[in-house]
């Protein structure tokens, strides 16, 4: 589960997350143009690139991504055969041996004392995601590429100390793999039908129901994920110039009612049937 279900689930988020603000997922597109150029992903290298995608916007989301869904909502501790000092408040207090602790991250995460809140909008009823994602709050200045490093405590979705998680490393490298080959040559968006009638008030349905999905929908099982079923996204290849609607391909990912994970291709303008019944 470690190896998939983890990084699938914050792919999920992240992804949904961008195509509920194009202006941020174009900002990432321009960082990942900026470091990959148009060089074929067969000559992208972990030792030269991984770093500065870790370090740039791509970086800055999933991080964002993580500090509002981490993948567990508490991380457990325990003091075993010697009790433990605790400082709150400044006053100190002994945990005796064998107490297991459980830190509740979703709260951590989104404690104003760290996080500044931001105004809700929409549907983005509590604990508000989709108007509190922020990417840009990682990098020290608006356009550095210089990663933020949090005061140690606020931000662990890997855990801490001497069992931090093994694959910490694997999981970033993941992400950033996926998320640059999908992002440099294309757009996640809200799948929303592409002729000119109505298509901002529909738009703005389908930005209503993600909000509302990602505030409410989510629960735990294994680790954090959406209940679904979901909005739906659509991937679509990026266009320097005007878009020929008729000529763009999509992937289409939904769930059906039980639950199981749907995919559709195909392109636009073909005879594909109710896009919107996945």
């Amino acid at each position: 589960m470690a190896g998939y279900e983890t990084s699938a689930n914050t792919l999920t988020f992240a992804m949904t997350l961008l195509a509920c603000h194009p202006d941020l997922q174009k900002r990432l597109q321009t960082d990942l143009d900026r470091i990959l150029g148009d060089r074929p992903s067969s000559t992208w290298s972990y030792q030269a690139d991984f770093p500065k995608i870790l370090d740039g916007y791509l970086g800055a989301v999933i991080n964002e991504t993580l500090r509002l869904y981490s993948v567990l909502p508490f991380v457990p501790k325990t003091t075993r055969e010697r009790p433990q000092p605790f400082i709150s408040n400044g006053r100190e207090y002994l945990v005796p041996v064998n107490t297991l602790i459980m830190m509740n991250t979703s709260a951590v995460y989104r404690n104003p004392k760290y996080w500044p809140e931001a105004a809700t909008t929409g549907d983005d009823g509590p604990p508000a995601p989709v108007s509190s994602f922020d990417p840009a709050r990682w990098l020290t200045q608006q356009n550095s590429v210089s990663a933020f490093d949090p005061a140690p405590g606020p931000f662990i979705p890997f855990s801490d100390g001497p069992r931090v998680c093994m694959g910490k490393r694997f999981a970033q490298s993941e992400l950033c793999a996926v998320m640059a080959a999908i992002y440099r040559d294309h757009n996640v968006e809200l799948a929303v039908k592409d002729d000119e009638r109505d298509y901002h008030e529909r738009w703005q349905e389908a930005r209503r129901n993600a909000e509302r999905e990602l505030s409410t929908g989510v629960g735990f099982l294994m680790s954090l994920k959406l209940k679904g079923p979901n909005e739906q996204a659509k991937l679509t290849r990026r266009t320097s110039v005007g878009v020929d609607v008729s000529k763009r391909r999509f992937l289409q990912l939904g769930r059906d009612p039980d639950g199981n994970g749907l995919e559709r291709q195909g392109e636009l303008g073909e005879d594909n049937g109710d896009l919107e019944s996945l």
